[in-house]
């Protein structure tokens, strides 16, 4: 794949740069970033097969293993140049571990904060799940040393181990995010884009406290950014709703004003390299992901997706 290394631009025309302008044949460069996302989706198939089998047995596992090879959202998605199946196999993948390391911590913690680590780097959204996979970690920790008739130094002393189970798959977390940044662009310092905007009150306090690169904090000042411009608003069923909020009218079922979605409702999101899409990167090829993103649309005439 050829890739002009003087072009400037944001990733809204890198894409079509890339895909249409510098020679390459956009459906081999889609194919390529798809080729990681189907794989991710095979292997977290078996994930759920054995996640179930630990639950309810082997006969669970199967049907699980059916239920996810023929859901619409894991037949539609995963097989898509996007975060949305592998953002949520990771974060399947970590709870799995973590149930298994109520036998065995010292075995499953580390591989459950590396797929923990996988998922923050996938999607920013997924650290709203972190919180609760932290304390499920000390919970396993716990479970695996605890011990009828310890004395309450020793309580004291065991729950202590399982706050600093629950930090050290924190810090393997946070390590995963920083390799992965690091992989795509290891070239410093990193120069925040124009259209960073500031954060304050509590989200911008978390934001800035949190040890992750700056790319992707600046990825969550744009998201907050868009969520407060938005105020509300949201997308459904492929198009993109405004509420009262901004001055629409409400049709049947109390739903806003749709408008039609696609690149026009979502390249901002996209103009923060590395913000969302930074395992999609190292994994379906940098260009791939953050050229065509499955955003950029063939020109009139070509093959669907």
């Amino acid at each position: 794949m050829h890739l002009d290394p003087g072009f400037t631009g944001d990733q809204t025309a890198l894409r079509r740069h890339v895909l249409y302008e510098s020679g390459n044949d956009p459906w081999r460069v889609m194919l390529f970033a798809r080729l990681p996302m189907i794989a991710l989706t095979v292997l977290f198939g078996l994930v759920v097969f054995a996640f179930a089998r630990d639950l309810a047995g082997a006969v669970g596992g199967v049907v699980a293993l059916a239920l996810y090879a023929f859901s619409p959202d894991v037949i539609a998605h995963g097989s898509l140049a996007t975060l949305d199946v592998p953002a949520a196999g990771f974060l399947l993948t970590s709870v799995w571990l973590l149930w298994r390391a109520r036998g065995r911590p010292f075995r499953y913690l580390p591989p459950a904060g590396l797929a923990l680590g996988a998922a923050l780097a996938t999607r920013m959204n997924t650290l709203a799940a972190a919180p609760v996979l932290l304390l499920l970690a000390a919970w396993s920790f716990w479970s695996a040393r605890r011990t009828p008739g310890r004395d309450r130094r020793g309580t004291l002393r065991l729950v202590a181990y399982a706050v600093g189970a629950a930090v050290g798959v924190a810090l393997v977390s946070v390590a995963v995010v920083w390799a992965a940044y690091l992989a795509v662009d290891p070239r410093p310092p990193w120069t925040t884009p124009r259209n960073v905007p500031d954060i304050g009150g509590k989200r911008g306090l978390v934001t800035d406290c949190l040890p992750v690169p700056e790319p992707y904090r600046d990825g969550m000042r744009i998201q907050f950014g868009i969520e407060y411009a938005t105020k509300g608003g949201g997308f459904l069923f492929g198009r993109r709703y405004r509420t009262l909020a901004q001055g629409s009218t409400l049709q049947g079922g109390g739903v806003g004003h749709p408008e039609p979605s696609g690149l026009e409702g979502r390249s901002d999101t996209a103009k923060v390299a590395l913000s969302d899409n930074v395992v999609g990167g190292p994994t379906a090829g940098l260009a791939g992901r953050q050229a065509c993103g499955d955003l950029v649309r063939p020109p009139s005439g070509g093959r669907g997706r």
